[in-house]
């Protein structure tokens, strides 16, 4: 006997209409009464069903010797990848046509792997691509925490800075007062300095005037020699004497 296990309404009654022999199941507990009397089953998951519960109706049908037709979806690798794990080769891929459901059914030594071996296929390159992605995701992860540790190390050098900061500044306002005494200093003996220049610049002025005043004196008495210069200082030393 054919059970005829799929959910779509339309497609379970036409298989029961055009297949000798054939019965339609509507549950796990009447697919178990029913087991020794299958031959085969064309069986596709419920929506309700977990991987685990597939796993268990698909072993009971292979531990029975029951030839498995499996109508699947493309849309779900962890389930072919659980049909293959059992060794489950009769995968039709949905969309397919009751003809070929039942041309696969009824000529089962006909049954070729193109679709066992496209599922395998596509499996590999789930697998492939799902590998892909954790080597994508494994260098995000490891650029995160590239990123985190430089955010770390910018942070504690922040932290250094502003731990610095104040000692600088110390150190920035211990320079400035330096550089204003040694300023005070240079200007304290400029102004000695300058205080000097114009006492000796006035001893000189006077001096040069002197000696101008002199000059002139001596150029008006006719004094043109040294030796007459000194008698004229004696003649006038006399002169006050006698006064």
């Amino acid at each position: 006997m054919i059970a005829i296990m799929t959910w779509k309404k339309e497609l379970k009654e036409e298989l029961k209409i055009r297949l000798d022999g054939s019965r339609v199941i509507d549950s796990v507990e009447e697919l178990e009464d029913n087991i020794d009397y299958l031959d085969k089953v064309i069986i596709s998951r419920h929506l309700d069903w977990s991987l685990e519960e597939l796993r268990t109706v698909l072993k009971n049908l292979i531990e029975s010797d029951i030839e498995i037709f499996y109508i699947k979806d493309n849309d779900e690798p962890e389930e072919l990848r659980l049909l293959l794990s059992l060794g489950v080769k009769n995968i039709l891929f949905d969309p397919i046509s009751v003809e070929e459901i039942i041309n696969k059914v009824e000529n089962i030594v006909l049954f070729d792997d193109e679709d066992y071996l496209n599922g395998a296929v596509f499996v590999q390159e789930i697998e492939e691509t799902e590998d892909i992605e954790e080597k994508k995701e494994s260098k995000e992860e490891k650029d995160i925490i590239k990123i985190e540790n430089t955010v770390d190390v910018e942070k504690l050098v922040k932290e250094t800075v502003e731990k610095v900061q104040p000692v600088v500044t110390v150190k920035q306002e211990s320079t400035f007062r330096f550089l204003l005494n040694y300023i005070q200093k240079l200007l304290s003996l400029l102004v000695i300095l300058i205080s000097i220049i114009i006492e000796y610049f006035m001893q000189i002025a006077i001096t040069i005037i002197v000696l101008f005043i002199v000059n002139y004196y001596i150029s008006e008495q006719g004094i043109n020699s040294f030796p007459a210069l000194i008698d004229e200082i004696m003649k006038l030393l006399g002169k006050i004497k006698a006064n």
